[in-house]
């Protein structure tokens, strides 16, 4: 009997073997089906029509092996940030897996003295059995999870998108540590495509401090935008897109989005993007895109902010009005100039 053709079969043989190959496959699956005829291959004086074959080989050709050149994307914002309606959206889009809040460093939810029952988070099982497990270690696990799934998508003909989970990196610790960032581990065993999305910075510190989600200290919005200025300095030279941009032409953000991403682009998503549920869902409810209003607070967080140089600088830096300024159009993030001073 003969094998079925895998992908990998064809792009081993010789060019004027694939065509034959194939043939005989074709053959192989009328048998089955019950058909006496013969053989289209044996057939006297009858030609073999390549020109079929040839484009079923192309197509196993392009799509059918994993590629060294098969990009991995990733999404980078900070919480409250509109991230989780950006990344329902990108799953909408066709062919596409995305998974939600990726962190193979994260320690939130870690506690040695109170271990949890996770019996397929492979990371938690290790640091149940040594605390002292490096994050060397975790990072080599999280790529050999990220090898055998991306493998797998790639066959499938998917494209795969990681939505970063960057609060337990740079809002969650004393002092954010960018070298140990997701984009930092995938980007030397992948290609990427990436992005960063933000809001306002004083709507996104309004929400966390509403969600009481702010564990850095001090909690004041000067603390909150320099631990935000870090975030950008890890993820220089993406491109930016503004949550509030998003909310105005959902239609057409998330075209350039998905175009920056390399990613088919489905106009329906609105209609869809609502089913996919995610963790991190905090604030946003219902299957609207639509702009909505500040947060209320009290005038002393405006009058702070005023007087923050971290704030200004940063809506100076993402494109924001600060208090009443003019916005300016976001390109790619910058690297801030006590960054820069820091590397030279």
């Amino acid at each position: 009997m003969t094998p079925a053709m895998t992908p990998a079969m064809t792009s081993a043989m010789p060019p004027g073997k694939e065509a034959k190959a194939l043939a005989e496959l074709v053959d192989e699956m009328l048998r089955r089906l019950g058909s006496s005829s013969e053989p289209t291959h044996a057939r006297k004086n009858v030609a073999i029509k390549t020109s079929l074959f040839d484009r079923c080989i192309e197509l196993c050709r392009a799509g059918g092996v994993p590629s060294p050149d098969a990009k991995i994307r990733t999404l980078h914002h900070l919480s409250c940030t509109g991230g989780t309606l950006i990344a329902k959206c990108l799953a909408a889009m066709p062919n596409t897996l995305l998974l939600n809040e990726v962190d193979p460093y994260s320690r939130m939810l870690y506690n040695p003295d109170s271990p949890k029952f996770n019996p397929t988070d492979l990371a938690s099982l290790v640091r149940m059995g040594d605390r002292n497990a490096s994050d060397k270690v975790l990072g080599e696990l999280f790529l050999g999870q990220l090898r055998a799934l991306h493998g797998s998508v790639v066959l499938e003909g998917r494209r795969l998108i990681l939505r970063d989970h960057s609060h337990g990196q740079f809002l969650f610790t004393d002092e954010p540590d960018g070298k140990k960032s997701l984009l930092t581990l995938v980007r030397p065993a992948y290609p990427t495509c990436s992005v960063v999305t933000v809001r306002d910075p004083l709507d996104s510190y309004l929400s966390m401090r509403d969600l009481d989600w702010i564990h850095f200290s001090p909690n004041t919005v000067d603390e909150y935008c320099r631990r935000y200025h870090l975030f950008l300095d890890a993820h220089a030279g993406l491109p930016i897109y503004r949550y509030e941009e998003f909310l105005e032409a959902p239609q057409v953000v998330m075209r350039r989005l998905c175009d920056q991403l390399e990613l088919p682009f489905n106009e329906t998503f609105e209609l869809t993007f609502d089913a996919f549920k995610f963790s991190g869902d905090s604030g946003r409810s219902g299957g609207i895109i639509a702009p909505r209003p500040r947060r209320a607070h009290e005038p002393e967080v405006e009058a702070l902010a005023g007087k923050s140089s971290h704030y200004l600088s940063l809506c100076e830096r993402i494109g924001y009005p600060a208090l009443g300024q003019a916005a300016k159009r976001p390109g790619k993030v910058k690297t801030s100039a006590k960054n820069k001073k820091r590397n030279k």
